[in-house]
């Protein structure tokens, strides 16, 4: 019979996490040892060098942002850049001089958070900013009763939040972006 130590099992379930991580196309590109490596894989934004944990954001490469905004233009300015995508469809964007705003979508509000891509990041390190950004309370369990996500897809509301709908985990599905971005641009702009 083989024995293992503390150090052989730890070895051995940190490389099945990173093989999980790897499965769920989630790229570390900071590693601790000490923590999983999915909950420790950071997606760094080269543009904003803000850390994010990867399993709260969506990858944004080659995403159509002129016609996912194209309901949103009513609120958000034609010259304001992506920088950061949540898994619920949310949008971090900055403007000419380098402030970042927020795109909640689930509220309809366009917001500053941030005056520099400098303060943006330590934002994103600070938990309980992560945690109303982010909504990771929210999403371990929606992720857990909707599965994963495609490319091209967030969670969304069936129910949006000002007709009534409740932020709990039955009230979301996996939702194409364009069809999300657009029933939400339509629904807060009637609002207004």
């Amino acid at each position: 019979m083989k024995h293992f130590n503390s150090f052989d099992v730890g070895k051995r379930r940190r490389e099945e996490e990173r093989r999980s991580c790897q499965n769920q196309e989630l790229t570390p590109f900071l590693s601790f040892p000490f923590l999983s490596a999915c909950s420790l894989a950071l997606f760094v934004n080269p543009e904003t060098r803000a850390a994010v944990p990867a399993h709260l954001t969506i990858k944004t490469d080659g995403l159509p942002f002129e016609a996912l905004l194209s309901d949103w233009r009513w609120l958000v300015p034609p010259d304001y850049k992506p920088v950061l995508m949540t898994a619920f469809g949310d949008l971090f964007l900055r403007d000419e001089a380098g402030h970042i705003h927020f795109l909640n979508l689930m509220s309809g509000e366009f917001k500053e958070v941030a005056e520099s891509q400098e303060e943006f990041g330590r934002l994103c390190e600070d938990r309980e900013q992560r945690r109303s950004w982010f909504i990771g309370f929210l999403l371990t369990e929606v992720r857990k009763l909707r599965g994963e996500l495609a490319a091209g897809q967030c969670y969304s509301c069936k129910t949006p939040l000002s007709l009534g709908g409740q932020l709990e985990a039955d009230n979301f599905e996996r939702t194409d972006l364009q069809v999300h971005y657009s029933i939400l641009g339509q629904l807060h702009v009637t609002g207004q």
